[in-house]
């Protein structure tokens, strides 16, 4: 069985809590100084695991990177790396193509079984779908890139979450005009979560 750190323990309790509220959090900020990027985090962050019976087949969480909470990232990016002029503004100029182009998730995913971990692989054990509304059509992402190890070291400062144990993806979904509600699904043969997020412009 697939046995998680109790700092993943952890987390997972704490974004589970937080989805049970189904509190609405706001799409695009309000002002050009977000909040702290730890309340960000935590506001975009959903976790789930995938049972058979009382066996676990995989761990998920996922953070989906939305206007607020990528200027929030900023910042603390900035804070964190010591980031430049120039710098701030690459990065911002980069985010803002990202966000134009459509609507990322970071995702991070520990499998039972090393060949289901194939989130972007066309056909694979497990894939990723979008939900905007409740009873509406599934959306297939644009692309779902995985992140090679030198990759995914450089998120971990701002996802802790995403522990060795983990593989990490971006999914990119279309655009789309009406943000309700969000919500992803993840599953194939080995099982099947749904992570959600109400929004509010």
């Amino acid at each position: 069985m697939l046995r998680p750190s109790r700092a993943l323990l952890c987390l997972w309790a704490l974004t589970v809590l937080g989805c049970a509220s189904q509190q609405s959090v706001r799409w695009s900020p309000d002002s050009p100084a977000p909040t702290s990027y730890d309340r960000m985090l935590k506001q975009w962050t959903r976790s789930a695991v995938a049972y058979d019976t009382v066996e676990s087949r995989f761990f998920v969480t996922a953070t989906c990177l939305s206007p607020v909470f990528n200027a929030a990232y900023i910042v603390e990016r900035t804070r964190v790396g010591g980031l430049a002029g120039g710098e701030v503004y690459s990065l911002t100029q980069e985010k803002k193509k990202e966000e134009e182009r459509g609507i990322t998730f970071f995702i991070a995913i520990a499998t039972q079984e090393q060949r289901w971990n194939d989130l972007d692989r066309d056909g694979g054990s497990l894939s990723v779908r979008m939900f905007v509304d409740e009873g509406g059509d599934a959306i297939a992402p644009l692309e779902v890139v995985r992140l090679s190890e030198d990759q995914l070291a450089d998120y971990r400062p701002y996802f802790e979450y995403a522990d060795r144990l983990r593989t990490g993806y971006l999914a990119v979904f279309q655009r789309q005009k009406k943000l309700k509600q969000l919500r992803l699904r993840i599953g194939g043969p080995p099982g099947m979560v749904q992570l959600r997020w109400l929004t509010a412009k």
